[in-house]
């Protein structure tokens, strides 16, 4: 009796030892990248998706707006991708729908935000992130925490344009509400929004840099109603250039043709935006190299350096 007691105890303590730790082995495997619309697919992990009811900077439209909770129950380390453009289908009549731009951290209490781009998975405990996202519809009321989204395709190529645009242009110029009103410009093009009704705080300079998003992404012909007077402004013109570590150069001259932006560096050292028409670029061709460095350009401004040309002339031509 004895021994088949101590058979039965050593044969229990063997069957213990050999039963997989979950964490042990999650923590020797290779974390696996996988885009997050395939982990849900294949029942890797569970996600919701809400708004945020007190956003942390601008508002429950624009920027820090999307509360990601997800749980890995795949057994496997994973790190999750969702492509910059993703769009996020409302499931709440009346709210809008949203387009992720980026991954922005982990909410840590109720305000602060603990900064990282990438969202991995390591155990099964459930994760909170915070996404930076956009509306699509001035129209639509703004998501709160109790409005769930589901992932839905890419957003249209205008707005994929201008997202992947942002890196390359100066901070200052990419304000959260800047992105939200150029997109809304997008989206909403024939409406004139009132800011103020929705309670969206818009300043004259968050226009001006709208303009300045749809401009560098390409999108010049799109207009932002603000605050326009003619003005007559005199410097050198150069060509706006990417390079290939994806930041922007300026070369002397007109451009060489696609979708790049005129600027003027005038004699105090100011750099304004020129969207020019086709029209304006060709006047721009024509100038000698003297005239290029000491052109005038009559027209109106957009806003704060950044002008609408209607002419372009070497100085001695004005």
């Amino acid at each position: 009796m004895y021994i088949l007691f101590k058979w039965i105890i050593s044969t229990l303590i063997l069957w213990i030892l050999t039963i997989p730790n979950p964490g042990l082995t999650w923590a020797k495997t290779k974390i696996e990248a996988v885009p997050l619309s395939e982990a849900i697919a294949k029942k890797w992990v569970k996600a919701q998706f809400t708004g945020i009811n007190e956003a942390p900077q601008v508002g429950r439209q624009a920027g820090e707006s999307i509360m990601l909770r997800v749980q890995n129950i795949s057994q496997r380390p994973l790190e999750l991708i969702i492509p910059q453009g993703t769009v996020l289908q409302t499931e709440v009549r009346g709210v809008t729908d949203m387009v992720i731009n980026r991954v922005v951290g982990i909410p840590k209490g109720l305000k602060e935000i603990i900064s990282t781009s990438q969202i991995i998975l390591e155990d099964s405990e459930p994760k909170e992130y915070i996404l930076e996202a956009y509306s699509l519809d001035f129209d639509q009321d703004p998501p709160t925490f109790s409005d769930p989204f589901i992932l839905d395709g890419p957003v249209r190529p205008s707005i994929q344009k201008l997202l992947e645009t942002l890196p390359q242009l100066p901070e200052e110029k990419r304000s959260k509400e800047a992105v939200q009103v150029a997109i809304w410009k997008l989206t909403n093009p024939e409406s004139k929004p009132d800011f103020q009704k929705v309670g969206f705080p818009v300043k004259q300079e968050d226009l001006s840099n709208a303009q300045f998003i749809l401009a560098a992404a390409g999108l010049e012909n799109v207009r932002v109603e603000g605050y326009k007077k003619n003005v007559v402004v005199e410097g050198a013109i150069y060509c706006l250039l990417p390079t290939a570590d994806n930041e922007l150069i300026m070369e002397p001259g007109p451009c060489p043709g696609g979708d790049h932006l005129h600027v003027l560096r005038t004699h105090d050292g100011k750099v304004i935006t020129l969207q020019t028409s086709k029209e304006v670029t060709d006047q721009i061709a024509k100038l000698s190299q003297e005239e290029k460095t000491h052109a005038v350009v009559t027209g109106k401004s957009v806003g704060r350096l950044i002008m609408d040309p209607e002419s372009v002339a070497g100085v001695e031509d004005h």
